[in-house]
């Protein structure tokens, strides 16, 4: 989402829908702001044959820069694939890779790679349960005038969330564990989170 006191930009996206197969989706971003840009290429592919079958599967493909967060390049893959038991429970798993380069001002730029990997179990109507595992050479989550060689150490998180539906309206998440810090955005929208480590429980009332 752009900060229209600081960027202009665009998008473009597009997709196809191949009955009974699945469908393929494109997307084109690019925005600029006091000598700064953010460009990402985007692809997709989600396989879901016939519609109500037992699993589907997606599988994507993301390039660009940004500048805003001194990333000078970076590429990120994964795939994610969902499993049904049967009418109730199910069964995700989802494996994600990223390999990028990070600038500083006064230091070398230093190439980092991400792992991420979970494992979900879900009920419907009851809740699920995910195991997540994550190993970073990002250098903001360590001192990068540490590393001697230009590398910095992996450092891993590891983390459990349980959700449960209490009721139609209310909904309870535990988190315990490793999260990392950094920005994420849902929907279009960015945020940061903070780095954390415990447990977290937080309710949910929908009106």
């Amino acid at each position: 989402m752009l900060n229209a006191g600081r960027e202009r930009g665009f998008q473009l996206e597009g997709s196809w829908t191949a009955r009974p197969w699945g469908t393929v989706t494109a997307n084109f971003s690019r925005s600029d702001g006091r000598g700064d840009r953010f460009d990402e290429r985007f692809l997709e592919l989600h396989a879901a044959p016939d519609e109500g079958r037992a699993w589907e599967a997606t599988a994507f493909w993301d390039e660009g820069e940004d500048g805003f967060s001194s990333i000078a390049g970076r590429r990120i893959y994964g795939a994610s694939g969902t499993w049904r038991v049967d009418g109730r429970w199910s069964i995700a798993a989802d494996v994600q890779r990223q390999e990028a380069t990070r600038e500083f001002a006064l230091l070398p730029a230093i190439a980092f790679g991400d792992h991420y990997a979970a494992l979900t179990t879900s009920r419907a109507g009851l809740g699920s349960a995910t195991f997540a595992w994550e190993r970073s050479t990002d250098p903001l989550q360590e001192d990068p005038a540490l590393a001697t060689d230009g590398r910095i150490d992996p450092r891993r998180f590891l983390a459990g969330i349980i959700k449960a539906t209490l009721s139609e309206h209310h909904e309870a998440t535990l988190f315990f564990g490793q999260r990392r810090g950094g920005r994420a955005c849902t929907g279009g929208t960015c945020y940061e989170v903070r780095p954390f480590r415990g447990a977290e429980l937080r309710l949910v009332t929908r009106f």
